[in-house]
C-alpha cells in the first residue's frame, strides 16, 4: 500500500506559515503538511526538543521535517540593513509600500504581513525567484514531493 508523503514544518512566525500554505497548495497538491508556528526563532529553538521527541513516539510513514530559520548573521544583517537604506533612499518604506498597494486596489485596509505572504505564497514564481536559500529551499521540496519519484 502506497503512503502519501506527510510533511511538517516548524517556522518562526505566522506569516512564514502563511506563505508556505500557498505556496504548498499550488505546487505541491499531492503532499499532506502539518505547520508549527513559533513566535520568533528563540521561541521555535525553544520548543523544538520537546516537538521532536514527539515523532519518536509516532510519525506516519514517509514523512519529513522542514525546519526553516532565518540567518541571523553579522553578515546578513548587513545586508539587511543595506537593503534598508536602498529602500529608505528610494522612499519605499513598508508604510509606503502599503499605500501603494492600496491605490492599485490590494490591502483596502492597509498592509499586514501575513496577507501579503499568503499573496506572495499564491502567486511566486519559483522557478524565476532569485533567492539562492529559496532556490535551495524550494529544489528540496521538488526532491521529496511524490511527483518526483
Amino acid at each position: 500500500m502506497s503512503h502519501q508523503p506527510f510533511w511538517f514544518f516548524f517556522v518562526e512566525e505566522p506569516s512564514m506559515e502563511a506563505f508556505l500554505t500557498e505556496l504548498l497548495r499550488s505546487r505541491f497538491p499531492l503532499v499532506n503538511y502539518q505547520m508549527y508556528s513559533f513566535q520568533g526563532k528563540k521561541d521555535l529553538l525553544t520548543k523544538l526538543p520537546n516537538r521532536l521527541q514527539a515523532f519518536r513516539i509516532y510519525s506516519p510513514p514517509d514523512y519529513r521535517i522542514f525546519i526553516l530559520l532565518d540567518k541571523d548573521t553579522d553578515e546578513c544583517r548587513t545586508l539587511k540593513e543595506q537593503a534598508e537604506r536602498m529602500l529608505k533612499d528610494a522612499q519605499i518604506l513598508w508604510e509606503e509600500l502599503g499605500r501603494i498597494m492600496q491605490r492599485a486596489g490590494h490591502f483596502k485596509t492597509g498592509l499586514r504581513k501575513i496577507e501579503l505572504a499568503r499573496e506572495m505564497g499564491k502567486r511566486i514564481d519559483p522557478l524565476r525567484n532569485r533567492s539562492l536559500s529559496f532556490q535551495r529551499f524550494y529544489q528540496v521540496l521538488l526532491e521529496c514531493s511524490p511527483e518526483a519519484g
